[in-house]
C-alpha cells in the first residue's frame, strides 16, 4: 500500500519537485565523484536517482501494470537507457572530440532525467503507446 501512494505521488509530479531531485541527486553524484569520494553519500544519491526515474519509466511505458511490477521493469527500462546513452557516447567518441568521463556521464543521465520528465508531465508517450 505504501509503495502505491510513493508511486502515485512521484509518477504524478504536479510541481516537479522529484524531477529537481534527480538533477539534484545527479549533481551531487558528480560532486561526490570528483570531490568527496563517500560511498555511501553516492549510494544514498544513486537510489534516490534511479527510484525517481524508475518510477518515472515505469508511469509511462507500463501504466497497465500493478505497481510493483512497473517499478521492477521501469528500473530494468532505465538501466537499458542508461546502457544505450553510455554505448552512443563510447561509440560517437570514435568520431567526433569527445571524452566519456564524469562530466559526461552525468550530462547523459540529466538528459535521461529530463526526457522522462518531459514525457511524464507532456502524456505524450501514453498518445503515443495507444495508437
Amino acid at each position: 500500500m505504501a509503495l502505491e501512494k510513493l508511486e502515485k505521488t512521484i509518477s504524478t509530479d504536479r510541481k516537479g519537485i522529484f524531477t529537481i531531485v534527480a538533477l539534484l541527486a545527479t549533481i551531487g553524484m558528480y560532486a561526490n565523484s570528483t570531490r568527496l569520494s563517500s560511498p555511501f553519500f553516492g549510494f544514498a544519491l544513486t537510489t534516490i536517482y534511479f527510484l525517481i526515474n524508475s518510477v518515472f519509466a515505469g508511469s509511462i511505458f507500463l501504466r497497465d501494470e500493478k505497481p510493483n511490477f512497473r517499478f521492477l521493469l521501469g528500473l530494468l527500462l532505465l538501466l537499458m537507457l542508461v546502457a544505450i546513452g553510455g554505448a552512443t557516447i563510447i561509440v560517437a567518441s570514435g568520431q567526433i572530440p569527445i571524452k566519456f568521463d564524469n562530466l559526461t556521464t552525468t550530462a547523459l543521465l540529466i538528459l535521461i532525467t529530463m526526457i522522462l520528465s518531459f514525457l511524464s508531465h507532456t502524456k505524450i508517450a501514453r498518445k503515443l503507446l495507444k495508437d
